[in-house]
């Protein structure tokens, strides 16, 4: 190549270039990377000479680094040897003369390194020796040769995902052999020149103390890429634990030898490892003991980052340490010194230095709380460390400082914000940087408290007392309302609301052994019982307070449970009911509805974890709620929210009919509304339905309030909802009677005709109903939902406050219509899906079953994806798991589904999938709604993915069974003696060979079935529609997701190997498996989506050649058509398999055929090894895992043309 034009477009390519340049510049790079190798060796050995540019020696060092790194093979061996000795000699050029920048430092030593791990162990002591001789010349030339040893062991440990097979361990047992000689060499380079550094910077010579320094920093951080696989004794017994130690002490070295001790630190004890790794580490002790103690005795209360930066390094270490190995040293003195340390620093100002110290204390405790649950009886184990017990105290200072950070910060860290919540905390990036810090900090200081509940629970309920009382005292004294302007005020009551609600989680399962911490329980109680707060701020947590004694009121103080209660009640009845308001919501209305929505779950909460004492209390509870009602103190989704508490109350209560009565004196109210010829006409008609609930049409200015009859049915709806969730599922103890039978008659048809009527609205006629002014935003997806189906949690921007009862003054009538017609929509699901699987007795209704297929078969081609999806999992996949298996059931339940919706969602997947193309379109990060939450396309593609999953998943408990329980139950082989077998290999051999008649009919009497009775039903009663099924459970194993593939795999099973078991009816699925399904399969591993279950696909393309081999020929046929295989080819496969026993060595035989069919085509295989990892089943609509490993393949593939191949069809 013409060299001085490379260096004139690398002189034009820099940052004032022109784009036209630099296209030109990278086009060079390209080329000399892919072109003729040797040619491009000189060129670019040319450009790395000293002499040359900076740009240019960069250029060329990285043309050199990429030719050794992918064309290394395309080398001779003479080349190869003149390559290393090349990057050798420009290592050497660098190290002479004037001192280079850090780049071509890197590149140089990356170039070596890389040239001897690609040769591999065979050349490196000819050549280390030469390194290690010249880093006796002087600083620059010994940090190269720190750096070359530094990339090679980084190189094979770390950047290793070229390496495969043996040669890893080859590349290890190399490193391995050489530390004998690497690690005395990084003991004396050390020694020499920090050494060196400190003489010169005495002397005055700052220029010469600067490069040993740098010697220094490399060779500790070679001692870093060394530090995580060496022996830990080697380490020790070489000095460098003790250098790094002393190096700690070293303002300008302590990082990078606090660094090293820290992986140190992290080390395993190995098996071979013996004394020598206790010793080592008990000397590790002692130098974190010693560093701990001159930290702890010199604070620095103006101490600048990199002060705060070392301290926080050095905590992570002890704390590392401490989890890991302070059992081992068996210094028990040390150990109180050390833990007493740790404590120190858990106080520390400094929010990271205090955090880094928790982990370490919940694994102590972790360990803690296994030592005293371990039996007493149960003898030491000599191959364990001795037990380590907390010193006296500990437990107690652990509260301190939890509750000290939790009180000084409150649940989100907002003192440190300030008050716009804008200020950046030092050592902090950004303010999401330190929230997400504060959260995970706080989940771990939670979990801290419940393993001190545990242990030491006096200690903790101590620590609970003084913070309440804390926070309590200190808004009693300044007032409510100026507590509210005091952000320190609120975060103290925030924490010890946090600490105290945690802690109530275990606390009261310790009253029974200590009565001290009942008593001291029992006063906290009544101390929260005596207070008056009246803000709707403060009642918030006031309310979180009180439900935080649920736990205690229902375990142990159950006399107190109606106290507790009637405390939450008169909140309720306190507290101004929140009427709209002129304008839209204030912030005094959002607060106050706030809190009185806490109020209600805080009855909810309360009445789940002490039902049982409040059940005796029932009639009274019930009287209170009804004159709340009658009252008008409650709005009607907050007596939603007390009825179930009510439910909930009952049904502790253990007796069937006083249940009955509670739900009767719940749902009795909304029977005469229901059962209206009113509601009856208004549902019957789309247009009277969009009059009388969404207000459309009707002249309106602007936004105008909800109906009256618009509250009362959401309202009513979620009411029934929660009354099917509270009330216990059937079992065969209480018998098929159910409290909600009373109630379905006049319940479910109205639900019924509200469901048809809403589905209307998306027909043409229906939208022709809605002005065109509203239509485009009352039928998109809202942006929660789009959210929501895109896996991505978002703040919602700011809309008018909407409350729960649907009423508002600012909404737009066509976003409240919207999400009312949701809100309608899977509330309705969800009640018909609860009673499916709580009130047996539906499906013996007469009539039910053919209403409920009228409303979803009156209009299925106009209902969206994202609306059958719900349906399909909430209601239809509830029908199938809970139908009866009585003929006469499936008949009434079943039949209608799978005769004229499953082929409707047949034609409707495969026209949505063939159109969508055979790779997903290019990924969208999903953030935020609307046009920022990713394209439609993006949107679209994920809720297509998810209906697949739903349906497919439907037609596997049809076909594979679990009815009533959801467990697959496939078919059995059972051996000629009756008895059950697991290996059908023998039979499967001689049915695989399709030769003989005689050994066909002898294996098929070893075959014999456990029938699901629901597959067996439908092969005698719609086998067109099974046959439809495995058509479309064939399909989706050639759709590019990665689960819905898998579905549809698990029914070509159990559809196969009902086959197998010849059940009556399946010889309708013989053609159908062997061709279609057959075909399917292996187009299936020439997906990527399909790398997660590869396995699976070759056993099913088994168990086809076994099934349908002695009744059709089609699959031989198929195999003798590849170009690879032919009739020979096949013959001698078949004889192959006929020879072989085992069913595991059979699926090897069918994969080797598939492979050698279609070589590298197949990436299911390729993908699966690449890398090691697995397709993501959950993934976004595009799965950025599934497109990298499709390139990587590709790349595995190196585009080359294959001698043999698949059809063109199956790619």
């Amino acid at each position: 190549m013409d060299l001085d034009r490379i260096l004139s477009l690398l002189a034009q390519a820099q940052v004032a270039s022109s784009h036209e340049q630099r296209r030109m510049a990278e086009a060079l790079c390209e080329e000399m990377k892919a072109g003729e190798l040797r040619s491009s060796t000189v060129s670019a050995a040319a450009l790395a000479a000293k002499d040359k540019p900076l740009e240019a020696r960069l250029f060329g060092y990285s043309v050199l680094h990429h030719l050794v790194f992918k064309r290394w093979q395309e080398f001779g061996s003479p080349e190869r040897t003149q390559l290393i000795r090349l990057a050798l000699d420009l290592v050497k050029d660098v190290s002479n003369g004037q001192s280079e920048t850090w780049a071509v430092k890197c590149k140089s030593t990356a170039l070596l390194a890389e040239t001897l791990r690609q040769e591999g162990p065979d050349c490196w002591d000819a050549i280390l020796t030469e390194v290690v001789a010249g880093a006796a010349s002087g600083p620059q030339q010994a940090e190269l040769g720190a750096m070359v040893l530094r990339w090679l062991a980084e190189d094979v440990t770390v950047l290793n995902e070229d390496i495969v097979g043996d040669r890893m361990q080859i590349l290890l047992k190399g490193l391995l052999a050489r530390l004998p000689q690497v690690l005395p060499f990084l003991y004396s380079m050390l020694e020499a020149h920090f050494g060196a550094a400190v003489g010169a910077a005495n002397a005055g010579n700052p220029a010469v103390a600067r490069a040993h320094g740098n010697t220094v920093e490399a060779v500790l951080s070679a001692l870093q890429a060394h530090a995580d696989w060496a022996p830990v004794h080697m380490l020790h017994q070489h000095g460098l634990l003790d250098a790094s130690m002393f190096l700690v002490t070293s303002s300008e070295f302590r990082l990078h030898a606090i660094g090293f001790l820290r992986q140190v630190a992290s080390r395993k004890k190995m098996a071979d490892d013996g004394d020598l790794f206790k010793t080592a580490m008990t000397k590790l002790l002692e130098c974190l003991l010693a560093t701990a103690t001159n930290i702890l005795s010199n604070p620095s209360p103006d101490a600048d980052a990199d002060e705060v930066e070392y301290v926080k390094r050095f905590v992570d270490t002890m704390a590392i340490f401490g989890s890991l190995h302070l059992r081992t040293t068996g210094d028990f003195a040390h150990c109180a010194l050390f833990l007493e340390q740790l404590v120190q620093f858990a106080r520390h100002s400094q929010l990271q230095v205090a955090g880094a110290t928790i982990p370490c204390w919940i694994q102590l405790l972790r360990e803690n709380q296994l030592q005293l649950e371990r039996p007493k009886s149960d003898p030491p184990n000599p191959n364990q460390p001795p037990d380590l017990k907390l010193p006296e105290g500990a437990h107690q200072a652990l509260m301190e400082v939890v509750g000290t950070h939790m009180t000084n910060l409150g649940d989100k860290g907002t003192v440190m914000l300030g008050p716009e919540g804008d200020d950046l905390p030092d050592g902090f990036d950004s303010v999401q940087d330190f929230t997400e810090f504060w959260v995970m900090l706080r989940s771990r200081m939670l979990e801290m408290i419940k393993y001190v509940n545990w242990q030491a629970p006096q200690q903790a309920v101590q620590a609970l007392a003084w913070l309440a009382t804390q926070a309590i005292t200190n808004i009693n004294t300044i007032g409510e309302a100026r507590a509210l302007q005091d952000m320190k005020c609120i975060a103290a009551l925030e924490g010890a609301t946090s600490f105290l609600e945690a802690s109530m989680t275990t606390l009261p399962d310790q009253c029974a052994a200590h009565p001290q911490v009942t008593a001291s329980l029992y006063t906290i109680m009544q101390q929260l019982l005596g207070l008056t707060w009246a803000e709707p701020k403060l009642v918030y947590y006031y309310v979180r307070l009180l439900e935080a004694f649920g736990r205690f009121v229902g375990r142990v103080q159950r006399e107190a449970g109606p106290q507790l209660l009637l405390r939450l009640f008169s909140l309720m009845e306190t507290m101004p009911v929140c009427h709209d308001a002129e304008g839209g919501p204030s912030e005094q209305w959002k607060d106050n509805h706030t809190a009185r929505q806490k109020v209600c779950t805080g009855v909810l909460g309360v009445a789940k974890e002490a039902a049982a004492a409040l059940a005796p209390h029932l009639t009274p509870i019930g009287e209170m709620v009804e004159r709340l009602s009658q009252e008008g103190k409650v709005r009607l989704m907050e007596r939603g929210a007390l009825c179930e508490a009510m439910l909930i109350i009952g049904n502790a209560a253990g007796s069937p009919a006083q249940l009955a009565m509670v739900l009767e004196w719940v749902l009795g109210p909304l029977k005469s509304r229901w059962t209206s010829p009113a509601m009856q006409q208004t549902y019957s008609d789309p247009g009277a339905f969009l009059v009388a609930y969404v207000g459309i049409p009707a002249p309106f200015p602007g936004a105008r309030p909800p109906s009256e009859a618009r509250v009362e049915l959401i309202s009513d709806l979620r009411l029934i909802e929660r009354s099917l969730r509270c009330l216990p599922p059937p079992t065969a103890e209480a018998g098929p009677a159910h409290p909600f039978d009373a109630h379905a008659s006049w319940v479910l048809p109205p639900l019924i005709g509200v469901l048809r009527a809403v589905h209307s609205l998306w027909t043409p006629s229906g939208r022709a109903l809605v002005p065109a002014s509203l239509a485009t935003t009352m039928y998109q997806m809202s942006p929660s939902e789009a959210s929501v189906l895109m896996g991505v949690r978002t703040i919602e921007r700011e809309r008018p406050h909407t409350p729960p009862d649907g009423t508002s003054s600012a909404a737009s009538l066509a976003e409240l219509a919207r999400d009312w017609l949701k809100n309608m929509r899977d509330s309705g699901y969800q009640i018909m899906g609860l009673a499916m699987s709580h009130v047996p007795s539906i499906f013996a209704t007469p009539g039910l079953a053919q209403t409920i297929h009228a409303m979803f078969l009156d209009h299925p081609e106009w209902m969206e994806n994202r609306h059958l999806r719900t349906a399909l999992r909430v209601v239809l996949q509830s029908l199938v798991l809970h139908c009866p298996l009585q003929p006469q059931a499936q008949c009434q339940w079943v039949s209608a589904l799978v005769t004229h919706l499953f082929p409707h969602m047949s034609a409707r997947l495969s026209e949505q999938w063939a159109r969508l193309g055979a790779t997903p379109c290019t990924p969208t990060p999903p953030t935020a709604p609307e046009g920022e939450s990713g394209s439609a396309e993006v949107l679209a593609e994920r809720v297509l993915r998810e209906l697949t999953r739903e349906h497919l998943g439907i037609m596997q408990l049809l076909v594979a069974g679990g009815h009533g329980t959801g467990a697959y139950a496939p078919f059995r082989v059972r051996n000629a003696s009756g008895g059950a077998s697991g290996d059908t290999a023998g039979a499967s051999a001689l049915l695989l060979t399709g030769t003989s008649s005689k050994n066909a009919a002898a294996a098929s009497k070893v075959l014999e079935n456990v029938r699901p009775a629901m597959l067996e039903w439908l092969l005698q009663a719609h086998q067109a529609a099974v046959i439809d099924m495995a058509r479309m459970a064939s399909a989706a194993i050639t759709w590019p997701d990665s689960e819905a593939a898998h579905k549809g795999l698990m029914t070509c099973k159990a559809l196969v190997a009902a086959v197998a078991a010849s059940v009556p009816g399946s010889d309708v699925l013989v053609e159908v498996a062997g061709g279609d399904m057959f075909r399917t399969a292996i187009q299936g591993l020439t997906l990527v989506s399909n790398a997660g279950h590869p396995g699976e696909v070759v056993a099913l393309v088994r168990e086809i050649l076994v099934t349908v081999s002695p009744r059709s020929d089609t699959p031989q046929r198929f195999l003798a058509s590849l170009p690879a295989v032919g009739p020979e080819g096949l013959a001698a496969f078949q004889m192959t398999m006929a020879n072989t026993r085992s069913e595991k060595e059979q699926r090897g035989h069918v994969k080797r055929l598939l492979l050698q069919a279609g070589g590298t085509q197949l990436k299911a295989f390729c993908s699966a090894h690449l890398g090691g990892r697995k397709v993501m089943v959950k993934g976004a609509a595009c799965d950025p895992t599934s497109q990298e490993m499709q390139r990587r393949a590709t790349a595995h593939m190196g585009g080359a043309e294959e001698e043999v191949g698949l059809h063109p069809d199956l790619l």
